[in-house]
């Protein structure tokens, strides 16, 4: 009888040592990425925006691929065509630049599906230094991992872990001086990751239903 309780009482303290590792365990898995709700379209706009004071380089660029709607969904072509969303394939990419102030105007941009999960892309980030008159910017890995029926999108950015609910919004701000003659200005470097979540794909003008036809050989 002894020895039973003996045996017992290791085996009880065994499980209480056990039990937070195993819980650790649970808690550190990712989330494994799901597939889109239905009728639902996922959008995450990777985007770097330059703005300046004082004297700099005016640039100008053209032009936007899309528009988007954060309160209904709908995205729509601006200039260009909205790239065919394949009903297997989760959502879009929209990445673009733009520039406004003293260092210039317009934007430019455009759509990207994505595929699946995980998926990688870069995002522009403004180191704080000048490379010749403009701002030197850095490439940034960006990779979605998973996101959850709900929309709360789990991602790594510049190696940083994050968690975006829909409509949430990584971004890193650089301001770089510009003082060589005949400019003196400063540069502002705006660099985000949005993540609008999963939106309603009949609000997508383009291709997202496809009927396949057979070949016919005449």
């Amino acid at each position: 009888m002894l020895r039973l309780r003996s045996l017992l009482a290791w085996l009880i303290v065994c499980a209480a040592l056990a039990a937070p590792a195993g819980a650790a365990a649970r808690r550190a898995q990712p989330r494994s990425p799901a597939a889109s709700p239905p009728g639902a379209y996922l959008f995450v706009e990777v985007w770097t925006a330059v703005g300046g004071t004082g004297k700099l380089p005016t640039l100008c660029i053209d032009f936007p691929g899309y528009q988007f709607d954060p309160s209904s969904g709908h995205m729509a072509r601006f200039f260009g065509e909205i790239p065919p969303l394949l009903p297997s394939q989760l959502g879009f990419e929209g990445r673009g630049e733009s520039r406004a102030g003293a260092a210039g105007c317009g934007a430019a941009s455009a759509l990207t599906p994505i595929a699946s999960l995980p998926y990688t892309t870069t995002v522009a980030i403004g180191t704080g230094a000048i490379s010749g008159v403009a701002a030197q910017t850095r490439a940034g890995e960006v990779v979605l991992l998973a996101i959850d029926s709900a929309g709360s999108l789990n991602a790594t950015i510049d190696g940083a872990s994050v968690t975006l609910p829909p409509g949430g919004r990584w971004e890193h701000v650089a301001g770089a001086d510009l003082q060589s003659p005949p400019y003196d200005g400063h540069y502002v470097v705006t660099s985000s990751v949005t993540n609008y979540g999963w939106n309603d794909r009949a609000q997508i003008e383009g291709p997202t239903q496809f009927i396949w036809l057979p070949l016919v050989i005449r």
